[in-house]
């Protein structure tokens, strides 16, 4: 397996190859530190599966696994995150990256680039086989619409576009504290745990409703 890691802290880049190679399935074919690298890198390297870390110097990635992904629709983009940043996790997925993981649960890095190449998707420890395939017996059921206000709606419409909550408010002209409540509600509601499930949550209505 090829892989090319692109995050610009240096120490998590050394910690991830040290790791990585440990196992002989594994090659870590280069190392870069900025978005621009992983673009070129890839090109270069062609790798099975790309790890980027979401955040370099302040700018999400969500861009250049889009343009990765404009070029090659079939690579194989693995976020890396120190935490769970749901507005961009949610853009980059919708852009089509295989998940993402946490860099500080090192242990799970060589399993989380399996699962991948078996043509999963990883989320932190949580493995499906599409992240936007209709699970749950509500959206089977094409109830969730009855459940949810329309204003319901519309905020978790936007939440799963990759709007932020400021975002969310000034779109439908509520205050922040509005729309975070709002959105704590139907969480609580449907036992999601962060806005990542509550993105899938929503793209899985979508998708039952389509069929």
């Amino acid at each position: 397996m090829n892989i090319v890691i692109v995050d610009n802290d240096a120490f998590a880049v050394m910690s991830m190859k040290r790791i990585l190679e440990s196992d002989s399935e594994i090659t870590v074919s280069a190392t870069g530190d900025s978005k621009e690298n992983a673009v070129w890198l890839y090109e270069k390297y062609q790798p099975d599966i790309l790890l980027l870390e979401c955040r370099m110097n302040g700018a999400g990635s969500a861009e250049t696994a889009e343009k990765i992904l404009k070029a090659d629709s079939e690579a194989k983009i693995l976020l890396l995150s120190t935490y769970s940043d749901d507005e961009l996790i949610i853009k980059a997925l919708k852009e089509g990256v295989r998940g993402y993981i946490l860099k500080q649960n090192l242990e799970s890095i060589v399993p989380a680039l399996k699962t991948v190449m078996n043509g999963q998707f990883v989320f932190e420890d949580e493995v499906v086989s599409q992240p936007f395939a209709a699970t749950d017996d509500k959206m089977k059921n094409n109830s969730v619409k009855s459940d949810l206000s329309e204003l319901e709606h519309e905020i978790i419409k936007l939440v799963s576009e990759g709007f932020s909550t400021s975002e969310i408010a000034t779109e439908l002209l509520l205050n922040e504290r509005q729309v975070k409540n709002c959105i704590s509600e139907v969480m609580e509601r449907f036992a999601l745990k962060n806005r990542i499930q509550l993105a899938v949550f929503y793209f899985n209505w979508i998708h039952t409703k389509q069929d």
